[in-house]
């Protein structure tokens, strides 16, 4: 059984109220208007007991709605939505207020009203109450996961769902968000908390005021953004968009283009098929492997272990460590720091010019060359190296204001490197 990211329920203790032998039981405290349809189909049931000096009514019930149709929530607290083979909605709301007697407690509650309607294919269920301090609410659906799309709007709380078929849209106020095995698109947004996902099958669009967003498995294409937080991608299997105003990134496995932003952190992408653009406003960014790659750091070392195609990467200050691979479609390409020293690893066989540039250094030792066609001259007040190998190809310039740029033979396939590493 695979394991998913997304942690257990929120509302586990809400859900067990609701079965707990014993329980008082009450007269409903709800308005339950059905709209255009009348009356609910089936009545509600409740039950009101005391839990560490607050009175907790469950009510439950079901709904119908249109086995292919649209799904809208409005809630006041947190919401739990799970797919389910029945064709209606079986609901269960909790409610939770303090009051120092029974009766002054149920008509707290009563202030909670529910409410349903129908136009056309859409069932829509709306809680509110008074808003009186001291209340809340948790609301948990089992829906049709045949319905074509589910949405779900709340004031405050966390919202968490999972086996749907349809496509699946969350907006909270403030709270943490977990979703899971939806194969629709998914749309959430929080205006704070945290963003858990796992395999979600349609296009994605994941927005928080502040938190982390963690992600398994990807099928589409994905933008995720949040105000203040880590990105955690395990993979993207369609082109991922990632941003965060603070925080690192990291992704471990994407099948198409990867555009990764952090305005402080550092970035980390493992194996990509296809293109990376990254940028940094200060932290380290590093590449297992990318067809091509365009990366800016404004403070901090670069290092790519692999790429295939053109590269241009920059960083204000730091260390640039690169490996080319023999593969791929290369242009002209660009390594170049401000402050660090530059380690490239050419393989022997690939065509390509380079031209390499130690600025403010009147020392032919600021260019380190293992390729006999690359002699290291002095040109007014810099270090200079230009040559081809394998008879020439696209131009690669390495530049670098004030440090040392090593030119390396790439060892042959299965052979360690020497362990140099960008600082």
């Amino acid at each position: 059984m695979r394991e998913s990211l997304i942690r257990r329920p929120i509302l586990a203790r809400a859900a067990l109220a609701v079965v707990l032998p014993g329980a008082v039981l009450a007269l409903p405290a709800m308005l339950l208007a059905a709209g255009e349809r009348g009356t609910a189909e089936r009545a509600p049931k409740t039950g009101l007991v005391r839990e560490a000096g607050a009175f907790i009514e469950t009510v439950s019930g079901t709904e119908s709605v249109e086995p292919n149709g649209r799904l809208v929530l409005t809630a006041i607290g947190s919401v739990t939505v799970k797919g389910g083979d029945e064709g209606l909605v079986r609901y269960t709301l909790v409610k939770r207020v303090r009051a120092a007697t029974e009766e002054r407690a149920r008509k707290l509650l009563g202030q909670y009203v529910l409410r349903a309607s129908r136009e056309g294919e859409t069932t829509s269920l709306k809680l509110t109450h008074a808003g009186e301090n001291g209340q809340s609410a948790e609301m948990i659906l089992i829906v049709p996961r045949t319905l074509r799309s589910v949405e779900v709007q709340t004031h405050s709380g966390a919202v968490e769902a999972s086996d749907l078929d349809s496509s699946f849209t969350a907006t909270t106020g403030g709270g943490r968000m977990a979703i899971e095995r939806i194969r629709g698109s998914l749309t959430a947004r929080t205006a704070g908390g945290e963003i858990a996902l796992d395999q979600i099958g349609g296009p994605i669009r994941c927005t928080t005021a502040g938190g982390e967003i963690r992600a398994g498995v990807l099928e589409k294409e994905a933008v995720l953004e949040t105000a203040g937080g880590d990105i955690v991608v395990a993979e993207a299997r369609g082109p991922l968009r990632v941003a965060t105003a603070g925080g690192g990134v990291r992704v471990r496995k994407a099948g198409a283009t990867v555009v990764a932003g952090t305005s402080g952190g550092a970035i980390e992408i493992g194996s990509v098929v296809g293109a990376v653009s990254a940028k940094t406003l200060g932290g380290p960014i590093r590449i297992e492997r990318a067809d091509e790659v365009a990366i800016e750091s404004g403070g901090g070392a670069i290092r790519l272990d692999e790429v295939a195609g053109t590269l241009r990467a920059t960083t204000a200050v730091g260390d640039i460590l690169a490996s080319l691979s023999g593969a791929g479609t290369r242009l002209e390409s660009l390594l170049t720091t401000g402050g660090g020293d530059i380690i490239v690893y050419v393989p022997t066989r690939l065509p390509i010019t380079i031209r390499a540039e130690s600025l403010h250094s009147e020392s032919p030792r600021r260019i380190v060359s293992e390729f006999p066609g690359l002699v290291p001259r002095i040109e007014g007040a810099r270090a200079v190296a230009e040559g081809k190998i394998a008879g020439g190809g696209p131009l690669l310039r390495l530049a670098s204001s004030s440090g040392t740029i090593y030119i390396r033979q790439q060892p042959p396939a299965g052979t360690a490197r020497p362990r140099e590493s960008s600082k």
